[in-house]
């Protein structure tokens, strides 16, 4: 606004000036006056209304007086020539030379202010340009500078926010690290006691009263590899049944299960209500694959405390190692009832449930493990093999596919994967999960007799004979061997289909009823060493329906 009225002020100077270079100098007087009467800048900008003023007056002052210019008495008059004619010639010679020297003096005198209007002319129009541009710069250079200074703060004022959001930033990442890193310290010293203290999951060891101090610890540390101190101390009154418990567990823990055994049996000679000492006592039986003696151990422990989940899954794992599923299917849901959020309990009771059959149980007991741990591996692989048994093979293969997810080297994931592939007609998709899983681990006959069968049901029968060549590499099999036989009799090769046979029944004579029933061995029917090896006449062989 301010420069809009910088330009109206310049304008009205010009167009006073002009109007002064066309007046005599003794009308100056009236040209100050004229300055009274332009219009105000403003009382917003006092300071530019004095300097826009002041520099017009200094302006007018300072013109040059070019009243010569056009002076009033400038233009010289004749006299009026007389109509009349000379009287006489010498008159008018004499009138005729005063004209013309009037003429001619009249000529001098504008040439001379011809000479001296230029002069003037180029003086000042520079004055008023320079003046002019003067203005104007005085006008848009401090705006310039005032928006130019204004961006160079906002931009630093920009960086400088930028910098102190980064730096934020990284003073809560740095936080949340060292808070993690505190909380895997505390997890590890908790995992450390726990497990001196505690129990071990499958079987595990319970909860012992009071603290182990790093004193006490390296005592029985010592004293692991002797029987002499304990005894001593306890003549004298001091080696409590907890400190044989701990002694125990140090002992379980370095994987010296009969030792431990015997401190547990120390400890109960002092406490036989010692219920932790009885369930420890259990789990280390159990790693000497004594289950029976285990059983009665968490029996005893159960006796004194029927609450006690943690002797619950144990038990159940002892009976899962004598076959007996359904009461382990029982002690799992007493562990799972009084503990809920107990993932182990809930993975092994979903275990014993598949064993028994009861596939929807079973999947009802591995979704409760799912949402106690998403992250559990093995929880998303069982339960993607109970939703195979469902034949629900689009939700096992999601199951199977999370797995992997989790760890993609979980081999399990992997062939029961290829196995919902199949089944969803991807036999494509199945052989690149199998060579996938044979890369993890090519010593898994399993897995090459897998995909030979694939290669097999894809009338593949060279590709198929090639994986179990592989298989029988790692350990002879009579059923790799009936195979063997169907994929040469599928290529009609009936002499190594022969043979192949021949060696499966010697091994086996239960695949002489396979061998009959089997139709991709019709071919061989009529062959007489085919009858001659299922023991059977021609006629009766003709007679047997395909399967």
């Amino acid at each position: 606004m301010s420069l809009l009225l910088c330009f109206r002020h310049a304008w009205s100077v010009q167009r006073l000036l002009s109007q002064r270079v066309s007046q005599p100098i003794v009308d100056r007087s009236s040209n100050l006056r004229s300055f009274a009467s332009l219009p105000s800048i403003g009382r917003r900008s006092p300071g530019i209304t004095r300097l826009i003023v002041g520099a017009s007056l200094l302006l007018v002052i300072s013109t040059p007086a070019i009243a010569t210019d056009h002076p009033a008495s400038s233009i010289t008059a004749t006299s009026p020539q007389s109509t009349s004619a000379p009287e006489t010639w010498r008159d008018g010679v004499i009138a005729q030379a005063n004209e013309t020297n009037e003429t001619e003096a009249e000529t001098d005198n504008r040439d001379r202010r011809t000479r001296d209007r230029p002069a003037t002319e180029e003086r000042d129009p520079p004055s008023r340009t320079t003046l002019f541009a003067f203005l104007i710069a005085m006008s848009v250079i401090p705006a310039l500078a005032t928006i130019g200074v204004w961006l160079l703060l906002n931009k630093l004022e920009t960086r400088a926010n930028a910098y102190i959001d980064e730096m934020t930033q990284l003073k809560a990442d740095a936080i949340v690290q060292l808070q993690g890193l505190m909380d895997d310290a505390q997890s590890v010293i908790e995992g450390v006691r726990d497990r001196l203290d505690t129990a071990i999951d499958a079987p595990s060891l319970p909860e012992i009263d009071g603290e182990v101090s790093l004193e006490n610890l390296a005592t029985i540390s010592a004293d692991a590899n002797g029987r002499t101190a304990i005894p001593s101390a306890e003549a004298a009154g001091v080696i409590s049944p907890e400190d044989y418990c701990r002694r125990g567990n140090a002992l379980f823990l370095s994987g010296d299960y009969t030792e431990s055994v015997d401190a547990y049996d120390r400890a109960l000679a002092l406490n036989p209500d010692y219920y932790q000492a009885w369930s420890n006592r259990g789990s280390a039986l159990f790693n000497l694959e004594q289950y029976e003696a285990s059983i009665a151990s968490y029996d005893r422990a159960l006796d004194l405390k029927d609450d006690y989940p943690e002797a619950w899954n144990n038990r159940g794992s002892s009976l899962i190692k004598l076959g007996d599923y359904r009461a382990a299917a029982f002690s799992f849901a007493k562990a799972t009832s009084l503990k809920p959020g107990d993932l182990d309990a809930w993975n092994n009771r979903g275990f014993v449930l598949m064993q028994l059959g009861k596939h929807k149980e079973a999947l009802a007991a591995y979704s409760q493990a799912v949402k106690l741990d998403p992250n559990s591996v093995q929880a998303w692989h069982d339960r993607g093999r109970a939703t195979l048994k469902l034949k629900r093979y689009e939700q096992a293969l999601q199951c199977f596919d999370k797995a992997i997810g989790l760890s993609s080297n979980h081999l399990g994931a992997w062939r029961d994967r290829a196995v919902a592939l199949e089944k969803l007609g991807r036999a494509n998709d199945a052989y690149e999960a199998l060579s996938h899983a044979l890369l993890l681990d090519p010593d898994q006959i399993d897995l090459w007799s897998t995909r030979g069968d694939l290669n097999y049901n894809r009338q593949r029968y060279i590709e198929a004979i090639e994986d179990y060549d592989q298989a029988l590499e790692l350990a002879p099999q009579s059923n790799l061997w009936f195979k063997k036989a169907c994929c040469y009799a599928a290529s009609s090769e009936p002499r190594s289909a022969l043979i192949w046979l021949t060696q499966a029944i010697e091994a086996d004579a239960a695949y002489i009823t396979l061998a009959v029933n089997e139709p991709t061995l019709a071919s061989l029917r009529s062959n007489p060493t085919f009858q001659a090896l299922v023991g059977e006449p021609s006629d009766a062989l003709d007679e047997v329906p395909p399967a």
